[in-house]
């Protein structure tokens, strides 16, 4: 169905004010989001080589951070980067907006904040196996796109690696 006012979303608004919290954690601009996890009722959508990703980011000199959800927190500790968490646990959507906001590139599987980044209109990269179409969720928008593959197993990190832009 064509539509005439969604080809770029603007969530803009629900992005808080995370300077502090970035601060605290010795997180400096130009940082990559990652988001490894997706819901826990569907583990297919969750592409298993972000830690080799994050250990060539920081290794080209990337800072990176994650910000998990409640059921990804273990995920997020076997990734060499920098896990987000609020002075009372984990962010809320707003604290994850406003990181999401921030960052220069989000890498993401195919779960609710890898869409926010992208309504947010930060640039990035989607990554879907066979669940689901792209062209389905309308998740190209703006600066952000998707690698659609059969097999998420079979996706390299080399693949991935290679459609993030370099640090400027």
């Amino acid at each position: 169905m064509p539509t005439t006012h969604t080809a770029a979303p603007d969530v803009g608004w629900m992005a808080d004010d995370v300077s502090a919290l970035l601060a605290a954690s010795g997180v400096e601009a130009g940082y990559i989001a990652l988001i490894p996890g997706s819901s826990a009722r569907h583990p297919q959508k969750r592409w298993p080589h972000y830690a080799e990703l994050a250990r060539r980011l920081v290794a080209a000199g990337r800072q990176v951070v994650v910000a998990p959800g409640p059921d990804e927190l273990d995920l997020a500790r076997t990734l060499p980067c920098q896990v987000l968490l609020g002075p009372s646990g984990f962010l809320d959507w707003f604290a994850l907006a406003g990181v999401l906001a921030n960052a220069a590139f989000v890498v993401g599987n195919d779960t609710g904040p890898t869409h926010l980044a992208a309504c947010l209109g930060t640039p990035g990269l989607a990554l879907f196996g066979s669940h689901t179409s792209v062209q389905r969720t309308g998740i190209r928008v703006r600066s952000f796109d998707a690698i659609e593959v059969e097999d998420l197993q079979r996706l390299s990190a080399d693949e991935v690696m290679a459609r993030v832009p370099p640090h400027p």
